[in-house]
């Protein structure tokens, strides 16, 4: 069985690795250029302080979906930045998609704002930034990206 596995690796020009030769680096992993990871997606919370009546938002603001037996909060979209917004009843509100924390900021303050003109007597408060990963981009990189160099492809 063992002289099996030998010819059939000298048949294929596979290196004892079971890696083709294709795979295996031309370079070591520390040579690499690994390019530095980005912010894609900041995630963000906002209590407006008030009661929401969900069937009201849905049915008189734009891009604002509500199917209860579905989700129980009211999905809103804008473009400029292109976020996504949960809207609960309780008040609360979760803020997705932004690119940095200050976009994140301002689409907030801009949900806010829609539902302040929808005659909710809303506050923009507690505003928190739940997912930032900044800090740990830096240790990312060098344990990860050099360990799989191998076998990562970065675009």
């Amino acid at each position: 069985m063992n002289n099996y596995k030998q010819s059939y690796r000298d048949a294929n020009h596979m290196p004892a690795s079971n890696l083709p030769a294709a795979m295996m680096p031309a370079t070591p992993a520390s040579a690499i250029d690994i390019p530095m990871p980005t912010l894609q997606n900041i995630v963000s919370t906002v209590n407006l302080g008030v009661p929401l009546d969900l069937k009201k938002i849905a049915l008189h603001a734009r891009n604002a979906e509500y199917n209860p037996k579905r989700f129980a909060a009211v999905i809103m979209r804008i473009r400029e930045p292109r976020t996504t917004a949960l809207i609960f009843s309780s008040g609360k509100m979760v803020c997705t998609g932004a690119k940095s924390e200050d976009a994140s900021r301002l689409a907030a303050r801009k949900y806010a704002r829609i539902v302040q003109k929808l005659g909710f007597d809303a506050k923009f408060t507690e505003f928190k930034k739940l997912f930032n990963r900044k800090a740990k981009l830096k240790s990312w990189r060098k344990g990860t990206c050099l360990a799989k160099a191998k076998i990562a492809k970065f675009t």
